[in-house]
């Protein structure tokens, strides 16, 4: 009898684990450390504007030894570049009077939140500043390792760039990307949030930006210009690896 009791005890407990293993799997990620907020720009500098992209690129790279600088064509049709992500108005103005100081910048002005439309309660504006923003490099050539609107975007670097000019910050890579943000289910996909791909049994080696009816825009790989997709393409539908929200 007893052995008999502890039989049904064992049978119960494998039940009891496969359904929690189960369950498990049908739920989307937890929040934990690995995901990382949402990080909004809020002041930042602007330092020059240039005619020339190979001038602007140059700065930004000078730049780039002391600050997060980065270059893009506005507009007007002139290639600015920006630095930073200051908490107050007071620390921004601040570092560019330093830099002004020490001979790294020259003229400079203060870009306020105020210019990315970055309020929660103006999140689907920015959805569509993000799907405008990636319409417009539509054509730009694929290129390992860049994040340049003139010299070409890999997949994470087309989407860091889109992402930066409508004030969010992003990580570099698609890997670190698919740790930023909020789970969203594939069903609930809004314009701007950002849809990754993985080879068979491999990480998240792929990213692109979601824009409505189960298209998006991505830089998708050598030979090839940023596009739109499909997601329900047979390729991508196989290879979907998941979603991240960021508003």
């Amino acid at each position: 009898m007893l052995k008999h009791s502890n039989f049904l005890v064992i049978i119960f407990c494998i039940i009891c684990l496969f359904a929690c293993v189960t369950k498990a799997h049908l739920k989307p990620p937890p929040l934990t450390k690995e995901y990382i907020k949402t990080e909004f720009v809020e002041y930042s500098i602007q330092a020059g504007a240039f005619q020339s992209f190979k001038n602007a690129d140059a700065y930004s790279r000078k730049l780039d030894k002391y600050v997060d600088a980065f270059s893009f064509k506005d507009k007007d049709g002139f290639f600015k570049v920006r630095f930073g992500n200051f908490s107050s108005k007071k620390v921004a103005l601040k570092r560019a009077r330093q830099l002004k100081s020490d001979n790294i910048i020259d003229a400079y002005f203060l870009v306020v939140p105020e210019k990315y439309d970055n309020d929660h309660i103006r999140a689907l504006k920015i959805r569509e500043q993000i799907v405008k923003e990636a319409e417009n490099y539509i054509g730009v050539p694929y290129s390992w390792g860049g994040n340049s609107s003139v010299t070409g975007f890999d997949c994470s670097g087309f989407t860091l760039s889109v992402f930066r000019k409508s004030g969010i910050m992003l990580p570099r890579t698609s890997k670190q990307q698919f740790k930023t943000g909020v789970f969203v289910p594939r069903k609930n996909l809004q314009k701007g949030d950002l849809v990754f791909f993985k080879k068979m049994g491999r990480k998240v080696s792929h990213v692109g930006i979601y824009i409505g009816n189960q298209r998006f825009i991505h830089s998708p790989g050598k030979g090839k210009t940023v596009c739109y997709q499909f997601l329900n393409s047979s390729y991508y539908k196989k290879h979907y690896a998941g979603a991240r929200t960021f508003l």
